[in-house]
């Protein structure tokens, strides 16, 4: 076990209520397992959902955590971009903050907020993925957990899970000769 602490990441923009309740018992299951302590885990619901969806999704944070003892953030992205923007130099925060939504900002906002934590691990999770059901003997989160212990120069990670694998490609569209690398059959 590493005594590091690490960061469980959810980025949304969508009802995930399902995603962090099937989530939690990932977390659940590594703490009775004792792969990981509660006091090393930090939970953090990054959330730029519309203000209905992130009433709904903070109904679910707490009560799917109500039993865990670990602590738990819901950050709503306006308001972190504003304290971004406040915080730092301006070129910086355009590309950390910048307009429009980017799935490479969010992990770069998944990153500072690990730094500002302590968190020296970080789990990321989409938000509309789900463990496989009766899955209580290997759940990702183990599986990372083990990794991490064999080899701590991963310091960023995500396992097999079900759901949507999307692909974000916006930050390039119009840059055709990228586009082509990035889905080119050579490697």
């Amino acid at each position: 076990m590493t005594s590091e602490k690490h960061l469980y990441a959810i980025p949304t923009n969508r009802d995930a209520s399902k995603s962090i309740k099937s989530l939690a018992n990932d977390i659940a299951v590594a703490i009775d397992e004792h792969v990981l302590l509660p006091e090393q885990l930090i939970f953090v619901l990054l959330d730029s959902s519309t203000q209905a969806t992130f009433d709904r999704n903070h109904a679910q944070l707490k009560a799917s955590f109500k039993a865990l003892k670990i602590t738990c953030l819901h950050i709503p992205v306006s308001a972190f971009d504003a304290l971004l923007n406040q915080v730092l130099d301006p070129k910086l925060a355009a590309l950390v903050v910048g307009s429009g939504f980017s799935y490479g900002k969010m992990v770069n906002k998944i990153s500072i907020i690990a730094h500002l934590l302590g968190a020296h691990y970080i789990h990321r999770r989409d938000s509309d993925v789900y463990l496989q059901a009766n899955n209580t003997q290997i759940t990702p989160l183990i599986a990372e957990m083990r990794a991490f212990n064999e080899n701590d120069q991963f310091l960023l990670v995500g396992s097999s899970y079900l759901g949507a694998w999307g692909i974000d490609y916006s930050d390039v569209a119009d840059d055709l000769p990228t586009l082509r690398k990035l889905f080119s059959e050579r490697v």
